[in-house]
């Protein structure tokens, strides 16, 4: 019998579809169970990919270990707390993020919550969200701060003014020593004379002036009038005319210019810039209030606006 006669005889059968279905589910299958990986954090059990655990930067020197046969395979353990780790899984697994999407998950959390959140992040070196929640907590008001002046909601970033004793009362962020960060507010609702600035401060002052006492020394932009106060005194038309219900605030701080600067934002458009040296080594976002019931919402993920975008590039090229 020749050789290619005995091929023909020996040849398999081919295999039908529904076969080659299933040898090709076999091999995925086989495929996730070497790529599915058990983490224990503290006293719990959690399953993920390689690719979702390895965007945690300790957890990828974790499975590098295991790689090289020093730890049991596909099992990885973690001495964290692990009450905040399904929200960090929840982050790794996100293909892609947006602040908006962040945002609508934040807000059903308490302010203190996001900030050991925070932690945890940083304690598993995932430093994407380590910046989100950084940029979260700087531009929102700790309602701990507060809440004996303000109604909070919305995870504070809005709140409302709830008394009126003739004095300003003063939200504050937290304070940035360095960095270029942007802050947005949108005027609720507020009685007609429109009391309320928003605005730079590097003092945490909880009350404003009364008589002869001074305002938190710092500048912001009035909504009554549009101008600039620089520590209580006004001289300087920034805005054209009174501000408006509904219509954006933004202010961008600048603490690694030299000189450290303040640029205003009216509607998306830039109104100007602070002619003072900013020369403290810390300021904090500031919105101060004077009638009961003035409302403000926040925006902590606001994208400054292309026209203050444009500005910083000529400026880099000055």
């Amino acid at each position: 019998m020749s050789d290619e006669k005995q091929k023909k005889k020996t040849k398999k059968p081919k295999k039908t579809p529904m076969e080659r279905v299933q040898n090709t589910m076999r091999v995925m299958q086989e495929n996730i169970q070497k790529d599915t990986i058990e983490i224990e954090v503290g006293n719990q059990k959690f399953k993920s990919t390689r690719e979702t655990l390895e965007k945690s930067e300790l957890l990828k020197d974790a499975l590098d270990l295991q790689k090289k046969g020093q730890r049991s395979p596909n099992q990885i353990f973690v001495d964290e707390d692990p009450t905040y780790f399904p929200f960090l899984l929840w982050f790794l697994r996100q293909k892609e993020i947006d602040s908006f999407t962040l945002l609508s998950k934040l807000e059903k959390i308490e302010y203190s919550e996001i900030q050991l959140i925070l932690s945890s992040a940083k304690n598993f070196r995932i430093y994407s969200l380590v910046d989100l929640l950084e940029n979260y907590l700087g531009t929102t008001f700790d309602p701990n701060l507060i809440k004996y002046q303000f109604e909070i909601s919305e995870n504070a970033t809005r709140f409302k003014r709830i008394n009126h004793d003739s004095v300003w009362k003063t939200a504050f962020s937290r304070f940035f020593r360095s960095g270029k960060h942007y802050f947005e507010g949108q005027l609720i609702s507020a009685s007609n004379n429109r009391y309320v600035m928003f605005g730079v401060t590097p003092k945490r002052i909880s009350r404003g002036y009364s008589g002869q006492n001074l305002n938190p020394k710092g500048v912001s932009l009035h909504f009554s009038d549009g101008k600039l106060y620089i520590d209580s005194k006004s001289d300087i038309q920034l805005a054209p005319q009174q501000l408006e219900i509904t219509d954006f605030l933004g202010v961008f701080l600048d603490m690694e210019s030299q000189p450290k600067t303040v640029t205003f934002c009216v509607n998306g458009e830039v109104v100007g810039s602070s002619p003072i040296t900013l020369s403290e080594p810390k300021y904090a976002f500031c919105v101060s209030t004077y009638n009961v019931n003035d409302e403000i919402k926040i925006f902590p993920f606001a994208t400054p606006p292309e026209s203050l975008l444009q500005k910083e590039k000529e400026n880099q090229k000055n």
